[in-house]
């Protein structure tokens, strides 16, 4: 059975359908077998004469029911079946009735929901009694049988219709039926439960690993399950193996860049030291402009390639040491903890989740003139607010700010200093994290960058 759930989805499922059907079909043959088939003893029109005209019956499989309605209760005989001419005509001669004050009907049953069709006697019997009226139908002992349900009314002296009619109870076949089909779905349920559940495991293990992949976790799809579920873990494995490999390959490439390029600028700065040039700090700095986009690039390209290292990482600490570091270089950076007197530890890799606050807080103290940072729990996630006290951002900016080598300011100049990549790597590194990471303008004025992790 478990070997059945690990070959093909098509044949798995084909097998549970089919399996389902046999055992509805067994149900239904077991309960044929096993109930006698419905039959509704026959009434002689003898029988209905002598109904019609008040007489003592012989007990009958349903009893017969006789009332008194004042309004004729259906057409008239000329305007029935011929079968129904031919009962009404043997009920009169019986009866000693006069034929026209007479009507036959097998269907029009006020207040039923449901009408039972024509059991397989009567339409096999009403073939033959068409050619026992040609011969016998001038016979007085010629008495025809009506099986299941009938109407018979009779019209009396006075106006008023006597109504004689036979409605037999549903015999208990139809309702094994219905138990026996009811019994099979029963235990097809648990059986369709456990195949689903079992079809469906490996594709959920599927889903949620490449969620995960999706996360930035890199991980190795484990190939089990059917064979449709084996060849896309596959598939994606191959497909993470060749990213990796391209990822490599492009850090490789600008690694080789970066260094080609540092090396000219050192020698230019080394030749340009020995020079007497008056606008040598402006050149020094471009060359340290320079070398820091490089650096900056080459910290985007590794956010992508590197796994992340987790550890337990205690953020209060890390903040505190960010803002330290910042109002060390003489910025304003503050901050404080809600949660006071109270360690937050989570899992991540320490080095990534310092150079993310890091670009948070040098955005809001560089652009923003002030970094206030504040740090909080709410429920199982942890809150960090990176707020400064600029001008904000116009709306069509805040939708692409976590975009590689956007800038809302647009001049590029070496003031407003950077590249564009700081939020990006931000962004990159909270979703290795599994958190979130938003952008807005706070109600009093300034940017709010708040991170959401995981606790």
């Amino acid at each position: 059975m478990i070997r059945l759930f690990n070959g093909s989805i098509f044949r798995a499922s084909l097998l549970l359908a089919l399996g389902g059907a046999g055992l509805l079909a067994l149900a239904s043959i077991a309960v044929i077998l096993s109930t006698a088939a419905p039959f509704d003893f026959p009434v002689a029109t003898l029988d209905v004469a002598r109904a019609l005209r008040g007489e003592a019956l012989a007990k009958q499989g349903a009893p017969l029911r006789v009332g008194t309605v004042e309004e004729r209760p259906f057409d008239a005989v000329g305007d029935q079946d011929p079968v129904a001419r031919i009962i009404a005509a043997s009920i009169a001669r019986q009866g000693g009735f006069a034929v026209e004050h007479l009507q036959v009907s097998f269907g029009d049953f006020p207040g039923d929901v449901l009408q039972r069709p024509m059991d397989v006697a009567r339409r096999s019997y009403e073939v033959q009694l068409l050619e026992a009226a040609r011969v016998y139908g001038g016979d007085p002992r010629f008495s025809p049988l009506l099986f299941g349900r009938f109407r018979v009314a009779l019209q009396l002296p006075d106006g008023h219709w006597r109504v004689v009619e036979r409605t037999p109870a549903e015999p208990a076949w139809q309702y094994n039926m219905a138990k026996g089909i009811g019994s099979a779905l029963v235990l097809i349920t648990p059986l369709a439960w456990w195949g689903s559940r079992r079809l469906a495991r490996p594709i959920r293990a599927l889903g949620d690993a490449a969620r995960r992949i999706g996360a930035g976790s890199g991980e190795e799809v484990a190939v089990a399950g059917p064979i449709e579920v084996r060849q896309v873990a596959q598939a994606m494995n191959h497909m993470q193996a060749r990213i990796r490999a391209d990822l490599r390959d492009r850090e490789q490439m600008l690694a080789a860049i970066a260094h080609d390029l540092r090396t000219p600028l050192a020698r230019l700065a080394f030749l340009l030291a020995a020079e007497p040039l008056v606008q040598r700090e402006r050149v020094d700095a471009e060359i340290a402009e320079m070398n820091g986009m490089i650096g900056t690039a080459m910290d985007f390209v590794r956010s992508a390639s590197t796994p992340a290292c987790l550890d337990r990482v205690d953020l209060v600490s890390l903040l505190q040491s960010v803002c330290d570091d910042w109002a060390d270089r003489g910025h304003r950076a503050e901050f404080t903890s809600l949660d006071v007197g109270s360690a937050i530890v989570i899992e991540g890799d320490a080095t990534l989740l310092k150079r993310v606050f890091d670009n948070l807080v040098g955005n809001a103290a560089t652009h923003g003139r002030a970094a206030k940072v504040s740090i909080h729990v709410h429920g199982s996630w942890v809150v960090v607010d990176v707020r400064d006290e600029g001008m904000g951002m116009a709306e069509a900016d805040l939708a692409r700010a976590f975009e590689p080598f956007f800038r809302a300011e647009h001049s590029r100049s070496r003031e407003t200093g950077g590249v564009g990549l700081g939020l990006a790597i931000a962004k990159r590194g909270v979703e290795t994290h599994r958190g979130h990471i938003t952008l807005a303008n706070a109600p009093g004025g300034g940017l709010i960058a708040r991170v959401t992790l995981p606790v």
